[in-house]
């Protein structure tokens, strides 16, 4: 029931596979009276693939933000944890697991296998700055959760928000971050862990469980990393781009572009 070049279905088959290619036209199927489900009428299967041509660029797109907040939350744990509470003053809690971070590191990286050699038999592990390079951020997720509490408190300001609102963020950026290397579906997904919405932004009204929600979070974390960063640009020129993709099914309102964490003037 789906129209379609053939041949060219089976191209796309063979690049993509069936499985992970169904999510982009399962939302086209409507229940038979047979108990099956039939494709809706008028479904093409063009459509189809431009829809996941836009669920590609769309995470290209994220995967960008998402790199550069990493980036910088893992320089301000380093930079403050060492300043507030010494170079080597890692939580007891997380100790054991960066025990066994060092240990794979020194495998793969020259410059821990380095410092091993050279300081080793007076350090168990290295400084922050070295750590936070080489930890997964699921763990750097864990460290901050148990830094003393006005060096997480400092962080977070950073981003302009709460303790509890950056801890969220961070879970947020960690399950985006692993959606978009792993290269899973980001259109018309729904979140298992969904943004904390700070309560200044009294003008958000969208499905916090949706992608345009974490988008949103990524736009904002990266205007307090840096105001001129353009990535709304590429947002929008995305949209643009993929007009005949409705941005409803990721989530976004009408009025997104005037929504305060998108830059937009604050709603009294």
């Amino acid at each position: 029931g789906m129209a379609c070049d053939r041949g060219v279905l089976a191209k796309r088959l063979r690049e993509v596979g069936y499985y992970r290619l169904s999510a982009y036209w399962f939302p086209y199927k409507v229940p038979s009276g047979e108990g099956g489900a039939v494709f809706r009428e008028g479904t093409d299967f063009s459509h189809v693939w431009r829809t996941y041509q836009f669920d590609r660029e769309l995470r290209l797109v994220m995967f960008d933000a998402v790199s550069r907040i990493e980036v910088f939350a893992r320089s301000q744990i380093a930079h403050l944890a060492s300043k507030r509470a010494g170079i080597f003053s890692y939580p007891p809690e997380e100790v054991t697991r960066l025990r066994h971070e060092y240990k794979l590191a020194r495998r793969n990286e020259a410059f821990m296998k380095h410092f091993a050699d050279a300081y080793g038999d007076a350090h168990e592990l290295p400084p922050y700055w070295m750590m936070v390079e080489v930890v997964p951020m699921g763990t750097l997720e864990s460290l901050y959760s148990h830094l003393e509490p006005s060096v997480r408190s400092e962080i977070a300001a950073s981003f302009g928000v709460k303790v509890p609102v950056l801890k969220n963020w961070l879970s947020v950026i960690r399950v985006a971050r692993n959606a978009c290397c792993h290269h899973s579906r980001v259109w018309n997904r729904v979140w298992g862990v969904r943004p904390m919405i700070p309560r200044e932004w009294d003008d958000f009204d969208a499905d916090a469980g949706k992608t345009f929600a974490v988008l949103t979070v990524l736009n904002y974390m990266l205007g307090r990393i840096d105001a001129g960063n353009g990535w709304r640009a590429d947002v929008e020129n995305l949209l643009s781009d993929y007009q005949d993709i409705p941005s409803s099914e990721v989530g976004f309102p009408e009025n997104w572009g005037s929504l305060e964490a998108w830059g937009g003037p604050r709603l009294d």
